[in-house]
C-alpha cells in the first residue's frame, strides 16, 4: 500500500474516532494522533450545535490540558478571518476528512469566541482540577471545609512530618508499644517510606481499619490468611516443632554419622547430638537452623545434609534430616508469619493514627492534598447520602465527556468517570432527546504511571464496562483502534514490531484484546535507521587490585566510556566540516537529539557531563534534586556563615565558589595557595581570623573580608528573600555563579529565590530557619524540555512521555528492575495491607505476593521500552555497558534487559533486520538503514579547492572599527518627546473627547492591515481587509470606509510601490551618522514600510495614535526629526540614491509626503536624546 493510500485510511479512522454522534473508546499506538483527534471531536460537537459548557475534557496532566487547549484554540482562531472556500477545506482538513454538512460559516467563525467567552467556558482540565472545583461547588454535601485550597507538595511533607511527630511523642502506652515492635526492623528513613506507602492508601485504610471497632478486623484477616489461630505464640510453635521431631531416627542418624570419615557427616552429627541434649525448645529450634539451612535462610542441598557416600550406604540418615527439615521450615514458615502480622498491626495502627493525625491538621487550615481531591469526590458520587442530588445537578450541565490519556486514570479516577457517564445512559438521562456521549483515547502500551495507581488492565475493563452500558441504552458504541503512526519512519517502527513479538519483551504491552503490538507507517520510504552499538565491557572487580598502589593509566568504568562514545558521535555530527544530515535539506543539529534513560542516576550526570567536555550544547538534566546544586549549596553554605563566622568548614567550601575572588576581581580561591595556607596549623581562631591577618599582611584577600562583612551585616537586619536578592542581584552574585557554572545554573538559582519567597509568607523570617526548612523539603525543580531550545536534551523515558525527537539515543539498557524496588507494604486481592518485612523473614504468602509485584514491575519496564523507542521520529540508536563478574566471564546484557531483548529480536532469525558492521578501530555496530552525510565539495578534489580559493580582499587585515560612544534612537530625538512645541494642545486626541479608545482602536487596526495586506495579491486585497476588520467587532459603517481609504492608499500611483511586495516590513537599521555641531554617534531603529529601488529609497513612518494635521507644516518636529535621522542614515547605505520620507497617519488614514527641504531644516536643529 502506497504512502498516500496508507494516509488516507488512517484519517478516516481518525474521522471515525472523532464522529461526534456515538460515544468511542480508542486504543491507539504511539504516533497516532490521538490528541488530534480528541481536539477534533471537540470541534466537531461546536460544529453541531452543542454548548461548550456541556463539554467536560480530562486529561492527566496540566502540560497536557495546557496543550489540547492550545492546539483547540490555535485551530478555531485560525478560522476567524478566512473566507468560505477556505474555511470549509479548513474544517476538511483540521476536523474531518469526510464531506461533513457545513451548516454554518459564520457560526464556526464564532466558535473561538464563543468557546472563550462562555459561561463556565470550555472545561479542558486535569481530573485533579475538575475534583477541586466539584468539591468547591458542593461542600456540604461532601463534608468539606468550603474554600478550602490545595496543599503544594512541600507543605503537605511539612504537614505529615508535623502529624508524624506529634504522634510519636504522644503519651500513649499503645503508641510506644507499637513503636518498639517496629524499631527492629525498620530505621527511621525505613519507616518514612513505611508511611508514604501507608499513605498511598490512606483512604481505603481509614474507611476499613480507622477506628476502634474495626482495626480488629485487620488482626482476623491477617490470620486466616496465613493460616493462623491467633493464639499461638513463637514458644508453642517451638515446642511443637520439638515434639514432633522422631527423636529416635535422628539418635540413629548421628550415631552413623559420627563414625563417618567425611567432615560433613561429623559435623552435622555433632549438632544433632545438641538438639537431643538441649533443654531449651529455643535451642532446639536453633540449632535444627544450622543443621536444615544455609547462613542465608535457604534450606542445605541434599549433599550438604549428609554425603553422597554415606546416603548410599544408608538412606535413613537422609529420610530423618529431610524429615527434620520439613518440620523446620514448617515451624519457621509459622513464626515468620506471627511476627508479620505482629509487625503489620503495630504498622497499621501507627499509620492510621498519623494519618488521621495528619488529616485533622488539613482540616484545621482548610487544605486538602490531590489524594484527598479524588477519595473525597469519590465517596461524595459513590458513598454519600446526596450522591444522587449532585449528580442530578452535574446531569443538567454535561453531555460530553472525553478522556485523555486514559491507560494512566487509576481505578479510583475511573470510579469518579463512572459515576458521571452512567447518568448518560440510565433512566431519563438523555434529556430531551438530547445525544450524550462518553470518549476514552489512549494506549495499554504506554501505561508506565503504576505508582500513581495507573492499571492498564483497568483500562481494557473499562471498555468493555462502555460497551455493555451504552449497548444495553440502545445507543451506539465504537471501538476504533489507530495503528498507523505519523511520528515514527517505516525502520524504526519496524523494529518496534519485531521487539514486542518477543513473549519476554511483550509481557504487560499485549493483551488478550490487544494480543500483537501491529504499526503502520504513513512514513513510508522516508529515511530512517536504527542502530544497537556494542556493549562497553569494564574491568571486572577481580581485575581491580584497589589495594595496590596506581600506576599507568587506570581504565574507565565502562559508563564513562560509553558516555564518551555518545559524546563523540554527536559532536562529529554536528561540528565536522562535512555534517550529518538528518533529512537530504538540512544536516543534524543538537536540538535533534534526544537521549534516555531509565532513572536520573550517575549515568546521566556522565552523558550531561561529556557533552559539555566535548562542546555540545546540553540543556542539562530533566529533573533536578535543588540541594544537590554546587550553586545552591555554595548560597546556602554563605548563609551558615553570616549566621555562625566561626563554621570554618563552610567558610572553606563558600571561598573556593565563584562566589569570591581576590582583590584583581578575576582569581579564584584554590586549595593549594589559598586554603591549604588559612587552615593548616590553626591551633587557635578560625579560618576568618587567619582570612583577615593575611589580608593586612598584604595577600590578595581585602575583597573577599569586604564582601563578607557586608554580607554578615545584611543578613543579620534583612529578610531572607531580600538577603539573597542583595548577594545575587546587587553585588554581582548571580553573574559570579553563571560565569563560573554554566548557565544551566540560572534555574536553580531562580527557583531557590522563589522558596526564599515562599518561607517568607508563610513562616517568620529567619535564615537559619530558612536553611532547616529547606532542608527539610529536599525540594526539586523540574525544567521545561518540550522545546528543545537548540540544545540535547537528556531525560528520563517518564519525562519524555508525550515527547518525540529526529533522533533518540537510549543508553540505559542493560540494567533490570530489581527486587529492592518492591514496596515493602504489599496489598492482595482483598486489599489487605502486609508489611512483608525482610528476606529473613519470607513466607508463601509474602513470597507470593513479592513475585505478583515484581511480575508489575517487569511488565511496566516492557512498557518503559515500548514509550522509549518510539519517541524516535528518524533514528533510534541503543548501546549500553556492563561489567563482567570475574576475570573469565565474558561480560551480557542480562538476558531481561531491554539490550538482549532488542538484539535478540533485531539481530537474530533467518532474516534479521540489522546488518553488522565494523569500523577502523574495531567497533562493532549492528544497522539498518544507512546515515547521510553532506557532499565535502571542497576536499573532493584538488580542482575544486583551487576552484574555491578566497578572493584578494579575503587577505586584507579588516579596518578596525571604533564603537559610537552613544547611540541614536530616532524615536527619542526630542527629550519633550510627545510634548514637542510643533504640537499644540488644540489638535491632540483628549481622553475625555467621544469615541477616543474607538479612534484609537481603529488606528491600530489599519495599522496592522497595512502591514499584512501587502503580502495579498491585489484581489485578495479587501476581502481579507472586510473580514478583518469585522473580526475585531468594527461596525459595517465604518468598515466600508476604512477599507475604501486604505484601498486609495494602494492605488495611489505616487506610492503604490511602498504597498507592493518589492516593499519590506518593520526594518531594522544600523548606522554611524554625523550630527550637526556634534560627535558622530551610531543610529540603531526601525522603519515601519521601506521601498528601495534603483534609482530611489522611500521612507514610509506610520502615525497610529494621532489625527492627521492639516498640512505638512503642521507636523510636530519631533516626527520631522525623526524620518531625517532614517534619512541620513540611508544615505550611508545606499549612497547615490534619492531617499524620500512619508508618514502615514492611520486614524485617516491618509499619506503625507514630506519635502526633504524640510527634513533637512529638522536636522539642522537636532536636539539629541541617547540610549
Amino acid at each position: 500500500m502506497s504512502a498516500s493510500t496508507e494516509f488516507d485510511t488512517a484519517r478516516q479512522q481518525q474521522d471515525l474516532a472523532s464522529g461526534p454522534d456515538v460515544s468511542a473508546f480508542v486504543p491507539a499506538n504511539a504516533g497516532a494522533g490521538k490528541t488530534h483527534v480528541l481536539v477534533g471531536r471537540v470541534i466537531r460537537l461546536l460544529l453541531n450545535g452543542v454548548q461548550p459548557e456541556r463539554i467536560l475534557c480530562l486529561t492527566y496532566t496540566r502540560a497536557a490540558a495546557a496543550e489540547m487547549s492550545e492546539r483547540l484554540f490555535d485551530k478555531l482562531s485560525g478560522w476567524i478571518a478566512r473566507d468560505d472556500r477556505e474555511l470549509t477545506e479548513l474544517i476538511r482538513r483540521d476536523v474531518a476528512q469526510s464531506d461533513m454538512e457545513i451548516h454554518n460559516l459564520d457560526e464556526a467563525r464564532r466558535l473561538f469566541t464563543r468557546a472563550l467567552e462562555t459561561p463556565g467556558g470550555l472545561k479542558v482540565q486535569t481530573i485533579h482540577a475538575f475534583c477541586e472545583r466539584l468539591l468547591q461547588r458542593f461542600p456540604i454535601e461532601a463534608g468539606v471545609v468550603p474554600g478550602f485550597h490545595v496543599l503544594s507538595t512541600t507543605d503537605s511533607r511539612d504537614l505529615m512530618a508535623l502529624a508524624r511527630a506529634q504522634v510519636l511523642t504522644r503519651d500513649d502506652d499503645r503508641i510506644r508499644e507499637a513503636v518498639s515492635t517496629i524499631t527492629p526492623f525498620a530505621n527511621e528513613q525505613a519507616f518514612s517510606g513505611l508511611l508514604h506507602e501507608l499513605q498511598t492508601h490512606a483512604s481505603k485504610l481509614l474507611a476499613a481499619f480507622g477506628s476502634e471497632e474495626t482495626f480488629p478486623r485487620l488482626t482476623a484477616r491477617l490470620n486466616h490468611l496465613f493460616g493462623l489461630t491467633g493464639e499461638e505464640t513463637p514458644l508453642d510453635i517451638a515446642q511443637d516443632f520439638a515434639a514432633r521431631l522422631d527423636k529416635t531416627a535422628l539418635q540413629h542418624a548421628a550415631t552413623l554419622m559420627a563414625t563417618d570419615a567425611a567432615v560433613t557427616n561429623t559435623k552435622q552429627a555433632a549438632l544433632i547430638t545438641q538438639i537431643l541434649a538441649a533443654q531449651s525448645q529455643q535451642d532446639v529450634l536453633s540449632i535444627a537452623r544450622q543443621i536444615a539451612l544455609t547462613g542465608k535462610g535457604q534450606p542445605k542441598g541434599d549433599t550438604a545434609l549428609v554425603t553422597k557416600k554415606l546416603d548410599e550406604r544408608h538412606p535413613e540418615c537422609r529420610e530423618a534430616l529431610l524429615s527434620m527439615r520439613e518440620l523446620l521450615l514448617t515451624a519457621l514458615e509459622s513464626i515468620n508469619a506471627l511476627l508479620i502480622v505482629h509487625s503489620t498491626n503495630a504498622l497499621v495502627y501507627l499509620g492510621l493514627e498519623i494519618l488521621a493525625t495528619f488529616n485533622k491538621l488539613k482540616q484545621n487550615l482548610a487544605a486538602y492534598d490531590f489524594e484527598d481531591l479524588i477519595h473525597q469526590t469519590v465517596d461524595l458520587l459513590h458513598h454519600n447520602a446526596d450522591a444522587a442530588w449532585v449528580l442530578y445537578k452535574l446531569d443538567g450541565g454535561l453531555d460530553h465527556i472525553l478522556i485523555d490519556e486514559a491507560q494512566d486514570t487509576s481505578p479510583d479516577q475511573w470510579q469518579i468517570i463512572n459515576a458521571l457517564t452512567e447518568e448518560f445512559f440510565a433512566g431519563e438521562g438523555a434529556r430531551d432527546g438530547s445525544r450524550r456521549t462518553m470518549f476514552a483515547v489512549g494506549d495499554r502500551k504506554q501505561s508506565i504511571y503504576s505508582f500513581q495507581g495507573a492499571d492498564p488492565k483497568q483500562f481494557e475493563r473499562q471498555a468493555g464496562l462502555y460497551e455493555a452500558l451504552i449497548s444495553n441504552a440502545g445507543e451506539t458504541y465504537r471501538e476504533v483502534p489507530l495503528e498507523h503512526s505519523f511520528r515514527s519512519s517505516e525502520v524504526v517502527l519496524r523494529a518496534v514490531d519485531l521487539v514486542f513479538k518477543r513473549d519476554d519483551a511483550s509481557r504487560g504491552v499485549t493483551s488478550e484484546v490487544q494480543p500483537e503490538v501491529r504499526h503502520l507507517p504513513i512514513r513510508k520510504g522516508e529515511q530512517g535507521l536504527v542502530e544497537i552499538w556494542d556493549l562497553e565491557r569494564g574491568q571486572s572487580d577481580d581485575d581491580v587490585q584497589h589495594w595496590a598502589p596506581k600506576s599507568g593509566e587506570i581504565a574507565d568504568p565502562p559508563h564513562l566510556v560509553m558516555a564518551r562514545r555518545i559524546a563523540a558521535t554527536i559532536a562529529q555530527w554536528t561540528q565536522a566540516r562535512s555534517p550529518e544530515m538528518l533529512k537530504q535539506d538540512r544536516p543534524v543539529m543538537p536540538s535533534d537529539i534526544l537521549i534516555l534513560v531509565r532513572q536520573r542516576s550517575y549515568l546521566m550526570a556522565a552523558i550531561v557531563r561529556a557533552l559539555k567536555e566535548a562542546g555540545v550544547p546540553v540543556a542539562g538534566a530533566d529533573r533536578l534534586k535543588l540541594l544537590d546544586h554546587i550553586a545552591i549549596q555554595d548560597l546556602m553554605a554563605l548563609a551558615q556563615v553570616c549566621i555562625l563566622p566561626q563554621d570554618d568548614l563552610n567558610l572553606a567550601g563558600v571561598l573556593k565558589s565563584p562566589l569570591f575572588t581576590h582583590d584583581d576581581g578575576v582569581t579564584r580561591f584554590d586549595d593549594d595557595n589559598d586554603l591549604f595556607g588559612l587552615a593548616h596549623k590553626r591551633e587557635t581562631g578560625s579560618i576568618r581570623d587567619r582570612l583577615e591577618n593575611a589580608a593586612e599582611a598584604g595577600k590578595p584577600y581585602t575583597s573577599a573580608c569586604d564582601q563578607l562583612a557586608r554580607w554578615r551585616y545584611l543578613a543579620a537586619r534583612s529578610s531572607v528573600f531580600d538577603f539573597y536578592s542583595a548577594v545575587l542581584s546587587r553585588d554581582g552574585g548571580r553573574r559570579a555563579l553563571l560565569g563560573g557554572l554554566g548557565p544551566e545554573a540560572a534555574d536553580p538559582i531562580d527557583a531557590f529565590l522563589q522558596l526564599a519567597l515562599e518561607y517568607e509568607q508563610q513562616h517568620a523570617p529567619s535564615l537559619a530557619g530558612f536553611l532547616a526548612w529547606l532542608e527539610a523539603t529536599q525540594a526539586d525543580i523540574r525544567r521545561d524540555m518540550d522545546q528543545a531550545g537548540g540544545e540535547v536534551r537528556v531525560m528520563t523515558v517518564h519525562g519524555a512521555k508525550g515527547l518525540e525527537a529526529p533522533i533518540v539515543f537510549l543508553p540505559d539498557t542493560c540494567s533490570a528492575p530489581e527486587t529492592r524496588k518492591i514496596d515493602s507494604v504489599l496489598f492482595t486481592d482483598g486489599n489487605i495491607p502486609i508489611w512483608r518485612l525482610k528476606s529473613d523473614y519470607a513466607t508463601n504468602v509474602t513470597d507470593a505476593l513479592k513475585a505478583k509485584a515484581f511480575g508489575g514491575l517487569m511488565e511496566e519496564y516492557n512498557r518503559l521500552l515500548y514509550v522509549a523507542m518510539t519517541r524516535a521520529r528518524y533514528r533510534l540508536y541503543v548501546c549500553g555497558f556492563v561489567k563482567p563478574k570475574s576475570k573469565t566471564a565474558q561480560a551480557e546484557a542480562p538476558s531481561a534487559s531491554w539490550y538482549a531483548m532488542m538484539h535478540a529480536a533485531l539481530t537474530g532469525g533467518e532474516t534479521p533486520l540489522l546488518q553488522q558492521h565494523v569500523d577502523s578501530e574495531g567497533f562493532c555496530t549492528w544497522r539498518a538503514g544507512e546515515p547521510q552525510v553532506s557532499d565535502d565539495k571542497e576536499s573532493s578534489s584538488g580542482d575544486a579547492a583551487q576552484a574555491s580559493a578566497p578572493p584578494d580582499w579575503a587577505h586584507v587585515k579588516a579596518r578596525s572599527v571604533v564603537a559610537p560612544s552613544r547611540w541614536l534612537a530616532p524615536s527619542r530625538m526630542d527629550a519633550a518627546g510627545e510634548t514637542d512645541e510643533g504640537w499644540s494642545s488644540e489638535t491632540a486626541l483628549s481622553p475625555l473627547a467621544p469615541r477616543a479608545d474607538t479612534r484609537f482602536r481603529r488606528g491600530q487596526l489599519v495599522h496592522r492591515l497595512l502591514q499584512s495586506l501587502p503580502e495579498l495579491a491585489d484581489e485578495q486585497r479587501e476581502p481579507a481587509a472586510r473580514r478583518f476588520l469585522a473580526a475585531n467587532g468594527v461596525p459595517e459603517h465604518e468598515r466600508d470606509a476604512t477599507v475604501s481609504e486604505i484601498m486609495a492608499l494602494f492605488t495611489d500611483e505616487r506610492f503604490a510601490g511602498v504597498f507592493s511586495a518589492a516593499a519590506r516590513p518593520e526594518v531594522s537599521i544600523a548606522a554611524m551618522i554625523d550630527l550637526p555641531d556634534q560627535d558622530r554617534l551610531g543610529l540603531t531603529g526601525q522603519i515601519d514600510r521601506l521601498l528601495v529601488e534603483p534609482d530611489r529609497v522611500l521612507v514610509v513612518d506610520f502615525k497610529t495614535n494621532r489625527p492627521p494635521p492639516d498640512s505638512v507644516n503642521d507636523v510636530p518636529g519631533i516626527y520631522l526629526r525623526q524620518l531625517a535621522a532614517y534619512a541620513k542614515a540611508l544615505e550611508r547605505v545606499y549612497p547615490g540614491r534619492a531617499i524620500e520620507c512619508a508618514l502615514l497617519w492611520t486614524d485617516a488614514p491618509a499619506l503625507m509626503p514630506v519635502p526633504n527641504a524640510m527634513l533637512d531644516e529638522a536636522w539642522q536643529g537636532s536636539a539629541i536624546t541617547t540610549v
